[in-house]
């Protein structure tokens, strides 16, 4: 069956040599509180006190069980996926079933996570509900992917070129 309810956010944070628990887990924490306020939520939010409103708009481990979370038809593919670009390297997948309407504030998170030695590129594709009316594997197989430099994807952003159902892996400037 194919249900997919939701918008989707996707994204890989590929790392630089071998991470140590506790950055993985400071890394974690502060991606996932940046992206839930990036959404447009605060500590008072509404979404903050009800668990279930919370799970649709965070940012998620899919490999961590939360009676909260639905991993949906898409998510699981897309995790596959990410976790495929990812092979044996350092770093972490995360998913949402909320997308970050303000290009603006995915030009934040990219900044704020690749200003960060341990993390070389970063994976991010949005996928919107209302475009979702294919087969998932059709979804999966007709993703395009596009490699920028930091620099690249801010202009592109900025330009307002961003596309959903495209992965762009993002690199530091300095890499390129």
């Amino acid at each position: 069956m194919n249900r997919v309810p939701y918008d989707h956010f996707g994204l890989l944070i590929f790392g630089q040599g071998l991470w140590k628990e506790n950055f993985t887990q400071k890394i974690s924490k502060d991606t996932k509180l940046s992206f839930f306020h990036l959404s447009g939520y605060s500590k008072d939010s509404l979404f903050c006190t009800c668990p279930v409103c919370n799970a649709m708009v965070k940012l998620f481990d899919p490999m961590k069980s939360d009676p909260y979370l639905d991993l949906c038809d898409l998510c699981k593919p897309l995790f596959k996926k990410f976790e495929k670009i990812k092979g044996q390297n350092e770093g972490m997948i995360f998913l949402s079933h909320s997308i970050i309407r303000d290009i603006r504030l995915l030009q934040n998170l990219a900044n704020g996570l690749l200003s960060k030695d341990q993390i070389k590129k970063i994976y991010i594709i949005e996928i919107e509900y209302k475009k979702i009316p294919k087969p998932i594997p059709v979804i999966i197989e007709s993703l395009k992917h596009r490699r920028l430099s930091k620099s690249e994807f801010v202009k592109l952003l900025e330009n307002n070129l961003y596309q959903y159902d495209v992965i762009y892996e993002v690199f530091k400037d300095k890499y390129f």
